[in-house]
């Protein structure tokens, strides 16, 4: 609050500069919250310009290349609408055509979600969003052996407070 008096930085610059904040998110706050011209890189957008550009390379494409076409293809303005469109036709693509993003350097296989820490903490907040719980409520409706190191690693993060009597939402106001 004192250092950018008051005011959330909306430059992608700055913002890279705040705890828990990337290139990629910062980069799309630039571009979705403030309609910023930047180069964004994600999954869909990647897909979209390794289908039309690099289609029949026969290698890995970095994100290093991908930087000039995407930038070229900026539009005057409208950058969210430009960059929200390109999300749903990488998508598209990959669920009609094929999914260029396997050519991409950074391509990885996501793990399976059913089971997994990023479920079982979606699950948490779900039901902590609906009404506070103990340890006991949540272990009645998450049974999985994960449940405590995942409240504990909620709380070191600040999305909850509380402790075996009583897990809630961390009020941020």
């Amino acid at each position: 609050m004192e250092k950018y008096n008051g005011r959330f930085p909306n430059d992608s610059a700055t913002l890279e500069l705040l705890p828990g904040i990337g290139p990629y998110t910062a980069r799309a706050l630039s571009v979705f919250a403030y309609n910023q011209s930047e180069v964004l890189i994600e999954t869909n957008i990647r897909t979209v310009f390794i289908y039309h550009f690099f289609f029949r390379a026969k290698r890995k494409i970095t994100d290093a290349e991908l930087r000039l076409p995407i930038k070229q293809t900026l539009p005057e303005k409208d950058f969210r609408i430009w960059y929200s469109a390109l999300m749903d036709y990488g998508a598209y693509i990959k669920k009609n055509v094929k999914n260029p993003s396997r050519k991409s350097a950074e391509h990885k296989q996501q793990s399976c979600f059913k089971g997994s820490v990023r479920e079982i903490r979606g699950r948490v907040l779900r039901e902590l969003l609906i009404q506070s719980k103990s340890l006991r409520a949540l272990q009645k409706c998450i049974p999985d052996e994960k449940l405590r190191s995942i409240l504990s690693t909620l709380i070191q993060e600040g999305f909850i407070k509380g402790q075996q009597k009583e897990y809630r939402i961390q009020n941020t106001r």
